[in-house]
C-alpha cells in the first residue's frame, strides 16, 4: 500500500463572486486493494469529510474505472447541497494501483428573484 494525497486547485466556477449550489461530486477511478477519503473546501474553509452514496466516508473502487458519487451529507440521511463560490478537494488515502481518471462537480449557479 502508499499513502496518497492529491489535492485540486480551488476553483470558482468561473466567476469568484457568484454563489452556486453544489450537489455532488462525481469521481472515476479505479485501485487493486484499499480505500481512499474525499474531502471537500468550500470557500477557503476547513476540509469537510465526505460521503458515497451508502453514506461511507471510506470509499473503496473497483480493479476497473468506476464512478462513485460523492455527497457532502450522508445520503442515507439526507443528499444536501451546499452553497459555496469556491471549491477545492483533497484524495487521501492507503491504496494500491491507483489512478484517477475524472472528478466532475455537480452544481447550479443560484437563481436571483428581483
Amino acid at each position: 500500500y502508499k499513502y496518497i494525497i492529491a489535492e485540486t486547485k480551488s476553483y470558482d466556477f468561473g466567476d469568484s463572486g457568484q454563489e452556486v449550489k453544489i450537489y455532488k461530486i462525481a469521481v472515476n477511478a479505479k485501485h487493486n486493494r484499499g480505500h481512499i477519503k474525499i474531502f471537500a473546501s468550500l470557500d477557503g474553509n476547513p476540509y469537510l469529510e465526505m460521503y458515497d452514496d451508502l453514506g461511507n466516508t471510506r470509499i473503496a473502487f473497483n480493479r476497473s474505472f468506476t464512478n462513485k458519487e460523492i455527497y457532502f451529507s450522508d445520503p442515507s440521511i439526507e443528499k444536501k447541497p451546499v452553497l459555496a463560490r469556491r471549491l477545492k478537494i483533497k484524495i487521501k488515502g492507503e491504496v494500491e494501483g491507483f489512478h484517477l481518471n475524472d472528478i466532475s462537480v455537480i452544481y447550479r449557479t443560484k437563481g436571483v428573484i428581483g
